[in-house]
Formats: structure tokens, sequence, C-alpha cells
């Protein structure tokens, strides 16, 4: 069977395995759920280093911001300080083509001295093409599917419980809605929650929007908003969070978790369903009805048609190219400029 039709474990058989058992030397990490991959990265690390984790024990490596040479040398490399290290390879699929790296990935596969252990991550949902049925004989894989929203809301539930504070259904509504799925956002929020307010405390909508927008979610959720009602301000706004640093994958996201949402409720209206109970179906309720219901009529499943081949060609770009040298050759902006433009033809 190839990598791409492998069923790999999914993220709780890892909780289960780094329990129960000794640690891997090599993991590979993937799928989409980067705050579970972060805390999965946290457990191996002190499951193998305990109180040993300093600076020279462990090395994080972005590989697709040319990093991948820098990991290989950490990988390879006997530390005089200490007998175990982590070396931390994040995004791999980023690795640069070529023989000479394929054979240095392959001794960080197969020769690393004893004590390094190797710990990959990919947002992708399979293995990369070049890590052969050989190299990948060699790695623990499990795979950290994103989570549905339902899944979203009892983890908020758990956690706020736990730190002794109740939130209200907008509250909840609208932390879940803005944090996109992402678990890492999520429990960022609620640790700033759990620190600004006492035990017992009631949490309202807003109260938590300031914490929200402090994390820049609230630009990323304006952002969504302004391509959708086709608002030629996204342009702008969208130079100003390149500036931030927000990256390009989590904007897709976004755009894809808005468009697919908006596709659904096109479906449920169009097979006889109420816009109310629609609505409820696709996750949509309090004050962001209306603004919904505006991007609905101005994204019809024509508009949607064209648009969604555009999002996977510019994910497909962003996770296979380099870093573009402008804010017009990423391939997000390019993706909007004719997203634009087709919202105009059909309006013509």
């Amino acid at each position: 069977m190839t990598a791409e039709k492998t069923r790999y474990p999914a993220s709780r058989q890892f909780w289960t395995d780094i329990k129960g058992g000794a640690a891997h030397p090599t993991y590979l990490l993937i799928g989409e759920d980067e705050g579970e991959k972060e805390k999965a990265i946290g457990r191996i690390i002190a499951k193998i280093l305990g109180g040993e984790a300093d600076s020279s024990a462990t090395g994080r490596f972005h590989v697709e911001m040319d990093e991948f040479m820098r990991a290989a040398e950490f990988a390879l490399i006997r530390s005089m300080f200490s007998e175990k290290k982590v070396c931390v390879a994040l995004n791999i699929q980023g690795m640069p083509a070529g023989a000479q790296t394929a054979g240095i990935f392959e001794e960080m596969i197969r020769a690393r001295p004893e004590g390094v252990t190797l710990v990959m991550t990919t947002p992708e949902n399979r293995p990369p093409k070049f890590m052969t049925g050989a190299l990948l004989e060699r790695t623990r894989v499990y795979h950290f599917w994103r989570p549905f929203e339902k899944d979203m809301y009892e983890i908020l539930r758990t956690r706020l419980t736990e730190a002794g504070i109740r939130i209200d259904r907008t509250a909840a509504e609208l932390l879940v809605e803005r944090t996109g799925r992402d678990t890492r956002k999520l429990d960022e929020a609620i640790e700033l929650i759990a620190g600004a307010f006492p035990g017992n405390s009631l949490v309202t909508g807003s109260d938590i929007l300031p914490f929200i927008e402090d994390q820049g979610e609230a630009g990323m959720f304006q952002f969504t908003d302004m391509v959708f009602m086709c608002d030629k301000k996204a342009f702008k706004l969208f130079r100003k969070l390149m500036e931030d640093n927000t990256p390009e994958l989590v904007l897709l996201g976004r755009l894809f978790h808005r468009a697919e949402q908006i596709e659904l409720f096109h479906t449920l209206v169009g097979a006889g369903a109420r816009p109310e109970e629609a609505l409820g179906k696709v996750q949509v309720r309090g004050r962001g009805a209306d603004a919904f219901l505006e991007q609905a009529r101005l994204t019809p499943p024509e508009r949607l048609a064209l648009m969604f081949p555009l999002l996977a060609h510019a994910d497909y770009r962003v996770k296979s190219a380099g870093r573009p040298i402008s804010l017009e050759a990423r391939p997000l902006f390019q993706a909007l400029t004719e997203i634009f433009e087709d919202a105009a033809a059909l309006r013509a």
C-alpha cells in the first residue's frame, strides 16, 4: 500500500503510546491540527529529556524557511553537553529538492548518533513523497486530524470547567468561530481568560472580545468577511496581516471554511430548508447571522465554483514553493485578485 493510501494511527493513539511505553527514535506528525502537534512535541521532549530539556538538548527548525541544513547538522552531530537530544524539524514537506539533500535526509533517518530523537511535522494529511517505504518503516507516523467544531466546544467546556469558569453561549460560539478549529489558538485564549477572571465567574461575549482581538484574530475574521463581501479593502488588510507575520495557510483555512459553510447553506436552502434552519446547520448563530446571509447572497454557487479551485491552487503553492519576495507574488494575493475579478464579471 502506498504512503498516500495508508491510514496512519490518529492522535488518540499517540497519547496512548507515549504514556504506556518508551519513546520512538523517529516521529512524523502529519495533519492540520497544529495545536495538538505542538502538545505532542512537548510530550516527546519531556518523555526523553525530563528535566534536562535545556537549549543544548533541543533544537527546533523551520524547514520551510530554509533551515533544513541547520536541522541536519543538529541531528547528525553528537552533543558534547548531553547524551540525549531532540531535533524538531517543522514542516518537513518544505525540504529543498535535490540528490544531495535527499542523501542528507536519509542519513538523518538511518545514521543519527545514538540518543538523538528526530521529530518531524507536516500540515499535509500524508507523508511527503520523498519519504520512501524504507524510510517510513523506521518512522512512527501519527495523524493529527483537524477537530470538528463539536470537539472544540467540548475542549472549551472541559478546560474552563477545570478552571472554575462558566461561559455563556455567545462567548463560546465567538471563541470557537474566531479561533478557527485550531486547538492551539483555543488553548491560548482559554489560558488568557482563566488568568483574567476569578473562579466561578460568568464570562460573556463582550468579556472575551479583547482577548481575541489582542491575538490578531479580529483582523483575520474581518479579512474573511471582506473577501466574501467583495470589499476591496481586503487587499489593504491582507498587507497588514502579512506584515504581522500571519501565515497564509491560516488565512486560506479561514476562507476555505467560510466557503464550505456558504456552499452547505446554498445546498440546504436549495433542498427546501428555511434560511434560519440552514444557518443552524452551518453553525452560524447570533449576531454573525446577518453578515453571513449577506455574504451568501454575494457568493452564489457560481462564484463558489470559481473560488474553490483558486484557493486550492494557492494552498498548494504556499505549501510547495519557497518564500515570495514581494506581497504581490504571494499565492493568496494572486488568488484574491482573480477572486475579485471573477466576482465583478458575475455581477456585470
